[in-house]
């Protein structure tokens, strides 16, 4: 089997919803471990993210869109949304990971990434949020004021240690892993 049949076999598999839940599931899932070529599959996804009630497959969408990187740009503005709208923490953690793997790409969506970041009430969401901006980079710069505000209130290490390396990532500072770079 071609990719390009794969991947459009799997799509359908997305959109029958007289699929048994588990099964759209696993379509997303395999659909985020194939190449590039799979980015025909973000606006199904994107789709399948908007109208979905299963948290399963919605967890998986997202992971899926996130796995795809920089191809799933587009899904950007659903994935904000659903970082600050979905009543699943387990979806919305998932959602600001992947904002996170979409990487630089995603800057559009820093505003949404900073007002759920103030609303979550997750610690577990909230570090993913921070990370995410991190991996966002210098695109991310509007985060800084909100970084170093919450970095100096919290008494959570964690919360702290996750802030310093993100705001050495949008400072351009460091790299993409929140290792220090070489002096520029």
């Amino acid at each position: 089997m071609t990719k390009d049949k794969e991947v459009s076999d799997l799509i359908d598999d997305l959109e029958d919803e007289d699929k048994y839940w588990l099964e759209r599931k696993k379509a997303a899932t395999a659909l985020g471990k194939l190449d590039e070529r799979a980015d025909k599959a973000v606006p199904p996804l994107i789709d399948l993210l908007k109208e979905e009630t299963n948290e399963k497959v919605r967890k998986e969408v997202a992971n899926t869109l996130g796995n795809l990187g920089a191809n799933a740009e587009e899904a950007v503005p659903i994935l904000a949304k659903t970082l600050i709208e979905d009543e699943s923490k387990t979806v919305r953690e998932w959602a600001a990971i992947a904002l996170g793997q979409i990487g630089p790409s995603a800057k559009d969506a820093v505003p949404a990434l900073l007002e759920a970041l103030n609303r979550e009430e997750s610690r577990s969401v909230q570090k993913k949020i921070i990370f995410s901006l991190g991996k966002i980079g210098p695109g991310a710069e509007k985060a800084i004021p909100e970084l170093e505000k919450i970095r100096e209130e919290s008494s959570d290490w964690g919360i702290q240690t996750i802030i310093e390396r993100s705001l050495l990532s949008i400072k351009g500072i460091a790299d993409e892993e929140g290792e220090e770079g070489d002096d520029k």
